[in-house]
């Protein structure tokens, strides 16, 4: 990762490693898909610090250590290099960015420096950045300049005012665009800079506490939020590394737009509420944090699709895929400012809601968003079903918006064996599997709540769609299941990593889960670091590419599940073992959104140089490799807790602390050895099945 990247709420800043926003690049301080600073570039008696260290490890505060490069004037040395520590410390805390920067002098004599700190900033859209060229843009308001502070101004074409105020108390000159800092530093006597930097959207400004008192309460909202997620140790501490970085990503990927917190997608282009993306988040996180699959499912339900909107993709009951909040958005420019282009959010909103109640029994929440649930049950037949068949399709004609919606949403991944991309409307494979367990799961649901007629409607319809699916995407030359039907009902043959989420959803029929998990963990499809988008043994299998061979961590989090849920340990284990291995290969332990498909005979993993990281389904993925190796599944209301552990090799050890069951806490540990010992039962009933011992204790 060539850059530093930290995030709290809608803001986040992301510099190379050096700390800075050099002008011409893609990095800045963002706020609402809003560059509100496009430099901020420091320098020390006029040339640039060289790098020492670097860490944003802990998500919340970046840390850079730098020191003077040699300065020769007139032939003479002035000043030899490595003299002047210059440590600097970034964070960002409630839309202000603070950042702290330490001088210390090691020569043995004084030293007049003079530090520069250029700012400045055009209040870019996000998508301005990324390409996007416009005809207009908003008129930029003069700079204000006072003796400590400058602030940069700009009026958008939405007529919205937005300011950056930038403050720096220990500037000695203050310029419109910048600040100098001249300072004699004594012998190892440290000299400290404060700098703090506001945003302000439409007369709404930020308040500043102070870097001290910032870094303390990210300090202490971290540590609070580990405190109260369900707590994983294993004897690995690989994996146990693995779990925590991902528990801190995605705490660091939590926005919170009034309705609870819930996942946005990645950083550092995909900062927004993405329905998919942040509806799997929840889904891999629900037995360590609940309550984000709650902040979710109202959050969505709120941005529900209300009418017919083609621009946007709007339909009633549809869930939304993405919202944006720059000034492109909000002028119809883009279609993104609630865009519903995305025809899996609304079966995997359906099933969040049933999970989280089976998890939680939570009859309170279902009740309150159960005309939103409705809607969406609705949407599956009304709108989703584009021609009658009884499959879910997207169709898209839209220039600005996107060509394939389902996941794998670049514009070829949907692709005959021949190289012909094939046409919409699309019936994709996973998509069905979601459509099938939405149905199932909430026939389950509604019957609890009384609704015995609409149960057995949907029930039934779960139960046909099944059947249908087996029959019309099974190739029978190819033992496998097509990607999807394309718009002539014709079957898209490449052989692909979807039908592995389609064990995870229910929908493959028995007779053909042998046949699916073999083709799963083939050398084609398995690279020996994960299962890839595409098979290498495909015409059109491309490793570099965004979904034809690479290897995505969500993805394979699904297709692990669906291991689980098939009982078949070998390869839950094997898969397992390669996302550990692949954890290993990325700074932090941190598994990015994607990677590139070679296979583990390189020696190494080939990066994807735009893979967003953290990404909040990459990261939840260590989450999801904990329910998939305990097999662990939970229902509130019966009070049981079922296990099926397939210890994978080096895990002998699986300790469960502070888990939320209904509204009780549980805790518990598995041994291979010895079996199960409940810490904290609170009157639930464990059900452990295992190939070494089955038991059932209270």
């Amino acid at each position: 990762m060539n850059y530093f990247v930290i995030k709290d709420q809608d803001m986040f800043l992301l510099t190379d490693q050096e700390g800075n926003i050099l002008p011409g690049t893609e990095k800045g301080l963002y706020v609402q898909d809003t560059r509100f600073l496009d430099q901020y570039e420091l320098k020390f008696n006029q040339g640039p610090l060289v790098g020492l260290h670097g860490s944003c490890e802990e998500n919340y505060i970046s840390r850079v250590y730098l020191t003077n490069a040699e300065e020769i004037r007139n032939g003479k040395v002035q000043l030899r290099p490595e003299q002047v520590e210059v440590k600097r410390e970034q964070v960002v805390y409630k839309k202000v960015f603070y950042e702290r920067i330490t001088l210390t002098n090691f020569s043995r004599e004084s030293l007049n420096v003079t530090l520069s700190l250029a700012v400045s900033s055009r209040f870019s859209d996000l998508f301005e950045v990324r390409g996007a060229v416009r005809e207009k843009r908003g008129i930029e308001l003069p700079a204000k300049v006072a003796s400590k502070s400058v602030s940069f101004g700009y009026r958008g074409l939405d007529d919205i005012e937005r300011w950056t105020h930038v403050q720096c108390d220990e500037a000695t000159d203050t310029f419109k665009n910048g600040f100098e800092i001249t300072e004699l530093l004594i012998p190892n006597k440290p000299f400290v800079i404060n700098i703090t930097v506001v945003t302000d959207i439409a007369n709404q400004r930020a308040e500043v506490k102070g870097f001290s008192e910032a870094l303390y309460n990210l300090e202490s909202d971290y540590k609070k939020w580990e405190e109260q997620s369900l707590q994983v140790t294993t004897d690995s501490e690989v994996f146990n590394k693995m779990i925590g970085r991902g528990l801190r990503d995605l705490r660091t990927l939590l926005t919170d737009l009034g309705d609870g917190p819930f996942p946005v997608a990645g950083i550092p282009w995909f900062a927004v509420p993405f329905g998919r993306d942040s509806l799997i988040a929840a889904l891999q996180m629900l037995q360590f944090k609940p309550s984000v699959a709650r902040g979710t499912l109202r959050t969505l339900a709120r941005l529900q699709g209300q009418e017919l909107n083609e621009w946007r993709v709007e339909q009633p009951g549809k869930i939304v895929h993405e919202v944006r909040r720059g000034e492109m958005a909000n002028l119809d420019e883009i279609p993104f400012k609630k865009y519903y282009g995305s025809v899996d959010s609304t079966p995997l909103f359906l099933i969040l809601a049933a999970k989280y109640y089976k998890l939680t029994g939570d009859r309170e929440l279902i009740n309150e968003l159960m005309p939103h649930f409705k809607q969406a049950l609705l949407w599956l037949d009304d709108f989703g079903d584009l021609d009658g068949d009884g499959f879910v399709e997207y169709h898209s004609n839209q220039d600005k918006g996107l060509s394939v919606q389902s996941w794998k949403d670049s514009y070829d991944s949907m692709i005959h064996t021949d190289g012909e991309i094939a046409q919409s409307p699309m019936a994709v494979s996973e998509v069905q599997g979601y459509v099938y367990a939405a149905k199932q799961l909430w026939g389950e649901l509604l019957r609890e709540f009384g609704q015995d007629a609409r149960a057995e409607e949907l029930t039934r319809a779960a139960n046909s769609l099944k059947e249908q699916f087996n029959k019309e995407f099974w190739m029978e030359d190819r033992q496998y299941f097509a990607i999807a039907l394309d718009g002539n009902k014709n079957q898209v043959q490449t052989i692909t990593s979807d039908p592995g989420q389609c064990l995870w959803t229910g929908i493959v029929d028995h007779r053909y889960v042998s046949a699916v998990v073999n083709q799963l963990m083939k050398p084609g499809l398995f690279s020996g670091w994960g299962v890839r988008t595409m098979s290498a043994e495909e015409l059109v299998y491309n490793p570099i590419s965004y979904h034809n061979g690479s290897v995505w961590a969500h993805d394979n989090s699904l297709i692990l599940l669906g291991l689980a849920v098939s009982g078949k340990a070998k390869a839950v284990n094997q898969l397992f073992a390669a996302l550990l291995s692949a954890s290993e290969e990325f700074e932090y332990q941190r598994l990015p959104e994607l990677f590139c498909g070679h296979g583990s005979d390189v020696g190494t993993i080939v990066q994807y140089p735009v893979a967003c990281m953290p990404q909040a389904w990459a990261a939840g993925t260590p989450l999801a490799m904990v329910e998939a190796i305990m097999g662990l599944k939970v229902d509130a209301n019966a009070r049981q807790l079922l296990l099926r552990p397939t210890w994978p090799q080096g895990i002998t050890t699986i300790r469960c602390m502070n888990m939320q069951v209904g509204t009780d806490i549980v805790s518990f540990e598995l041994n291979y050895e010895t079996g199960l010992k409940v810490l904290k039962a609170s009157g639930y009933e464990f059900v452990v099945e295992n190939a070494a011992f089955a038991e059932s204790t209270r």
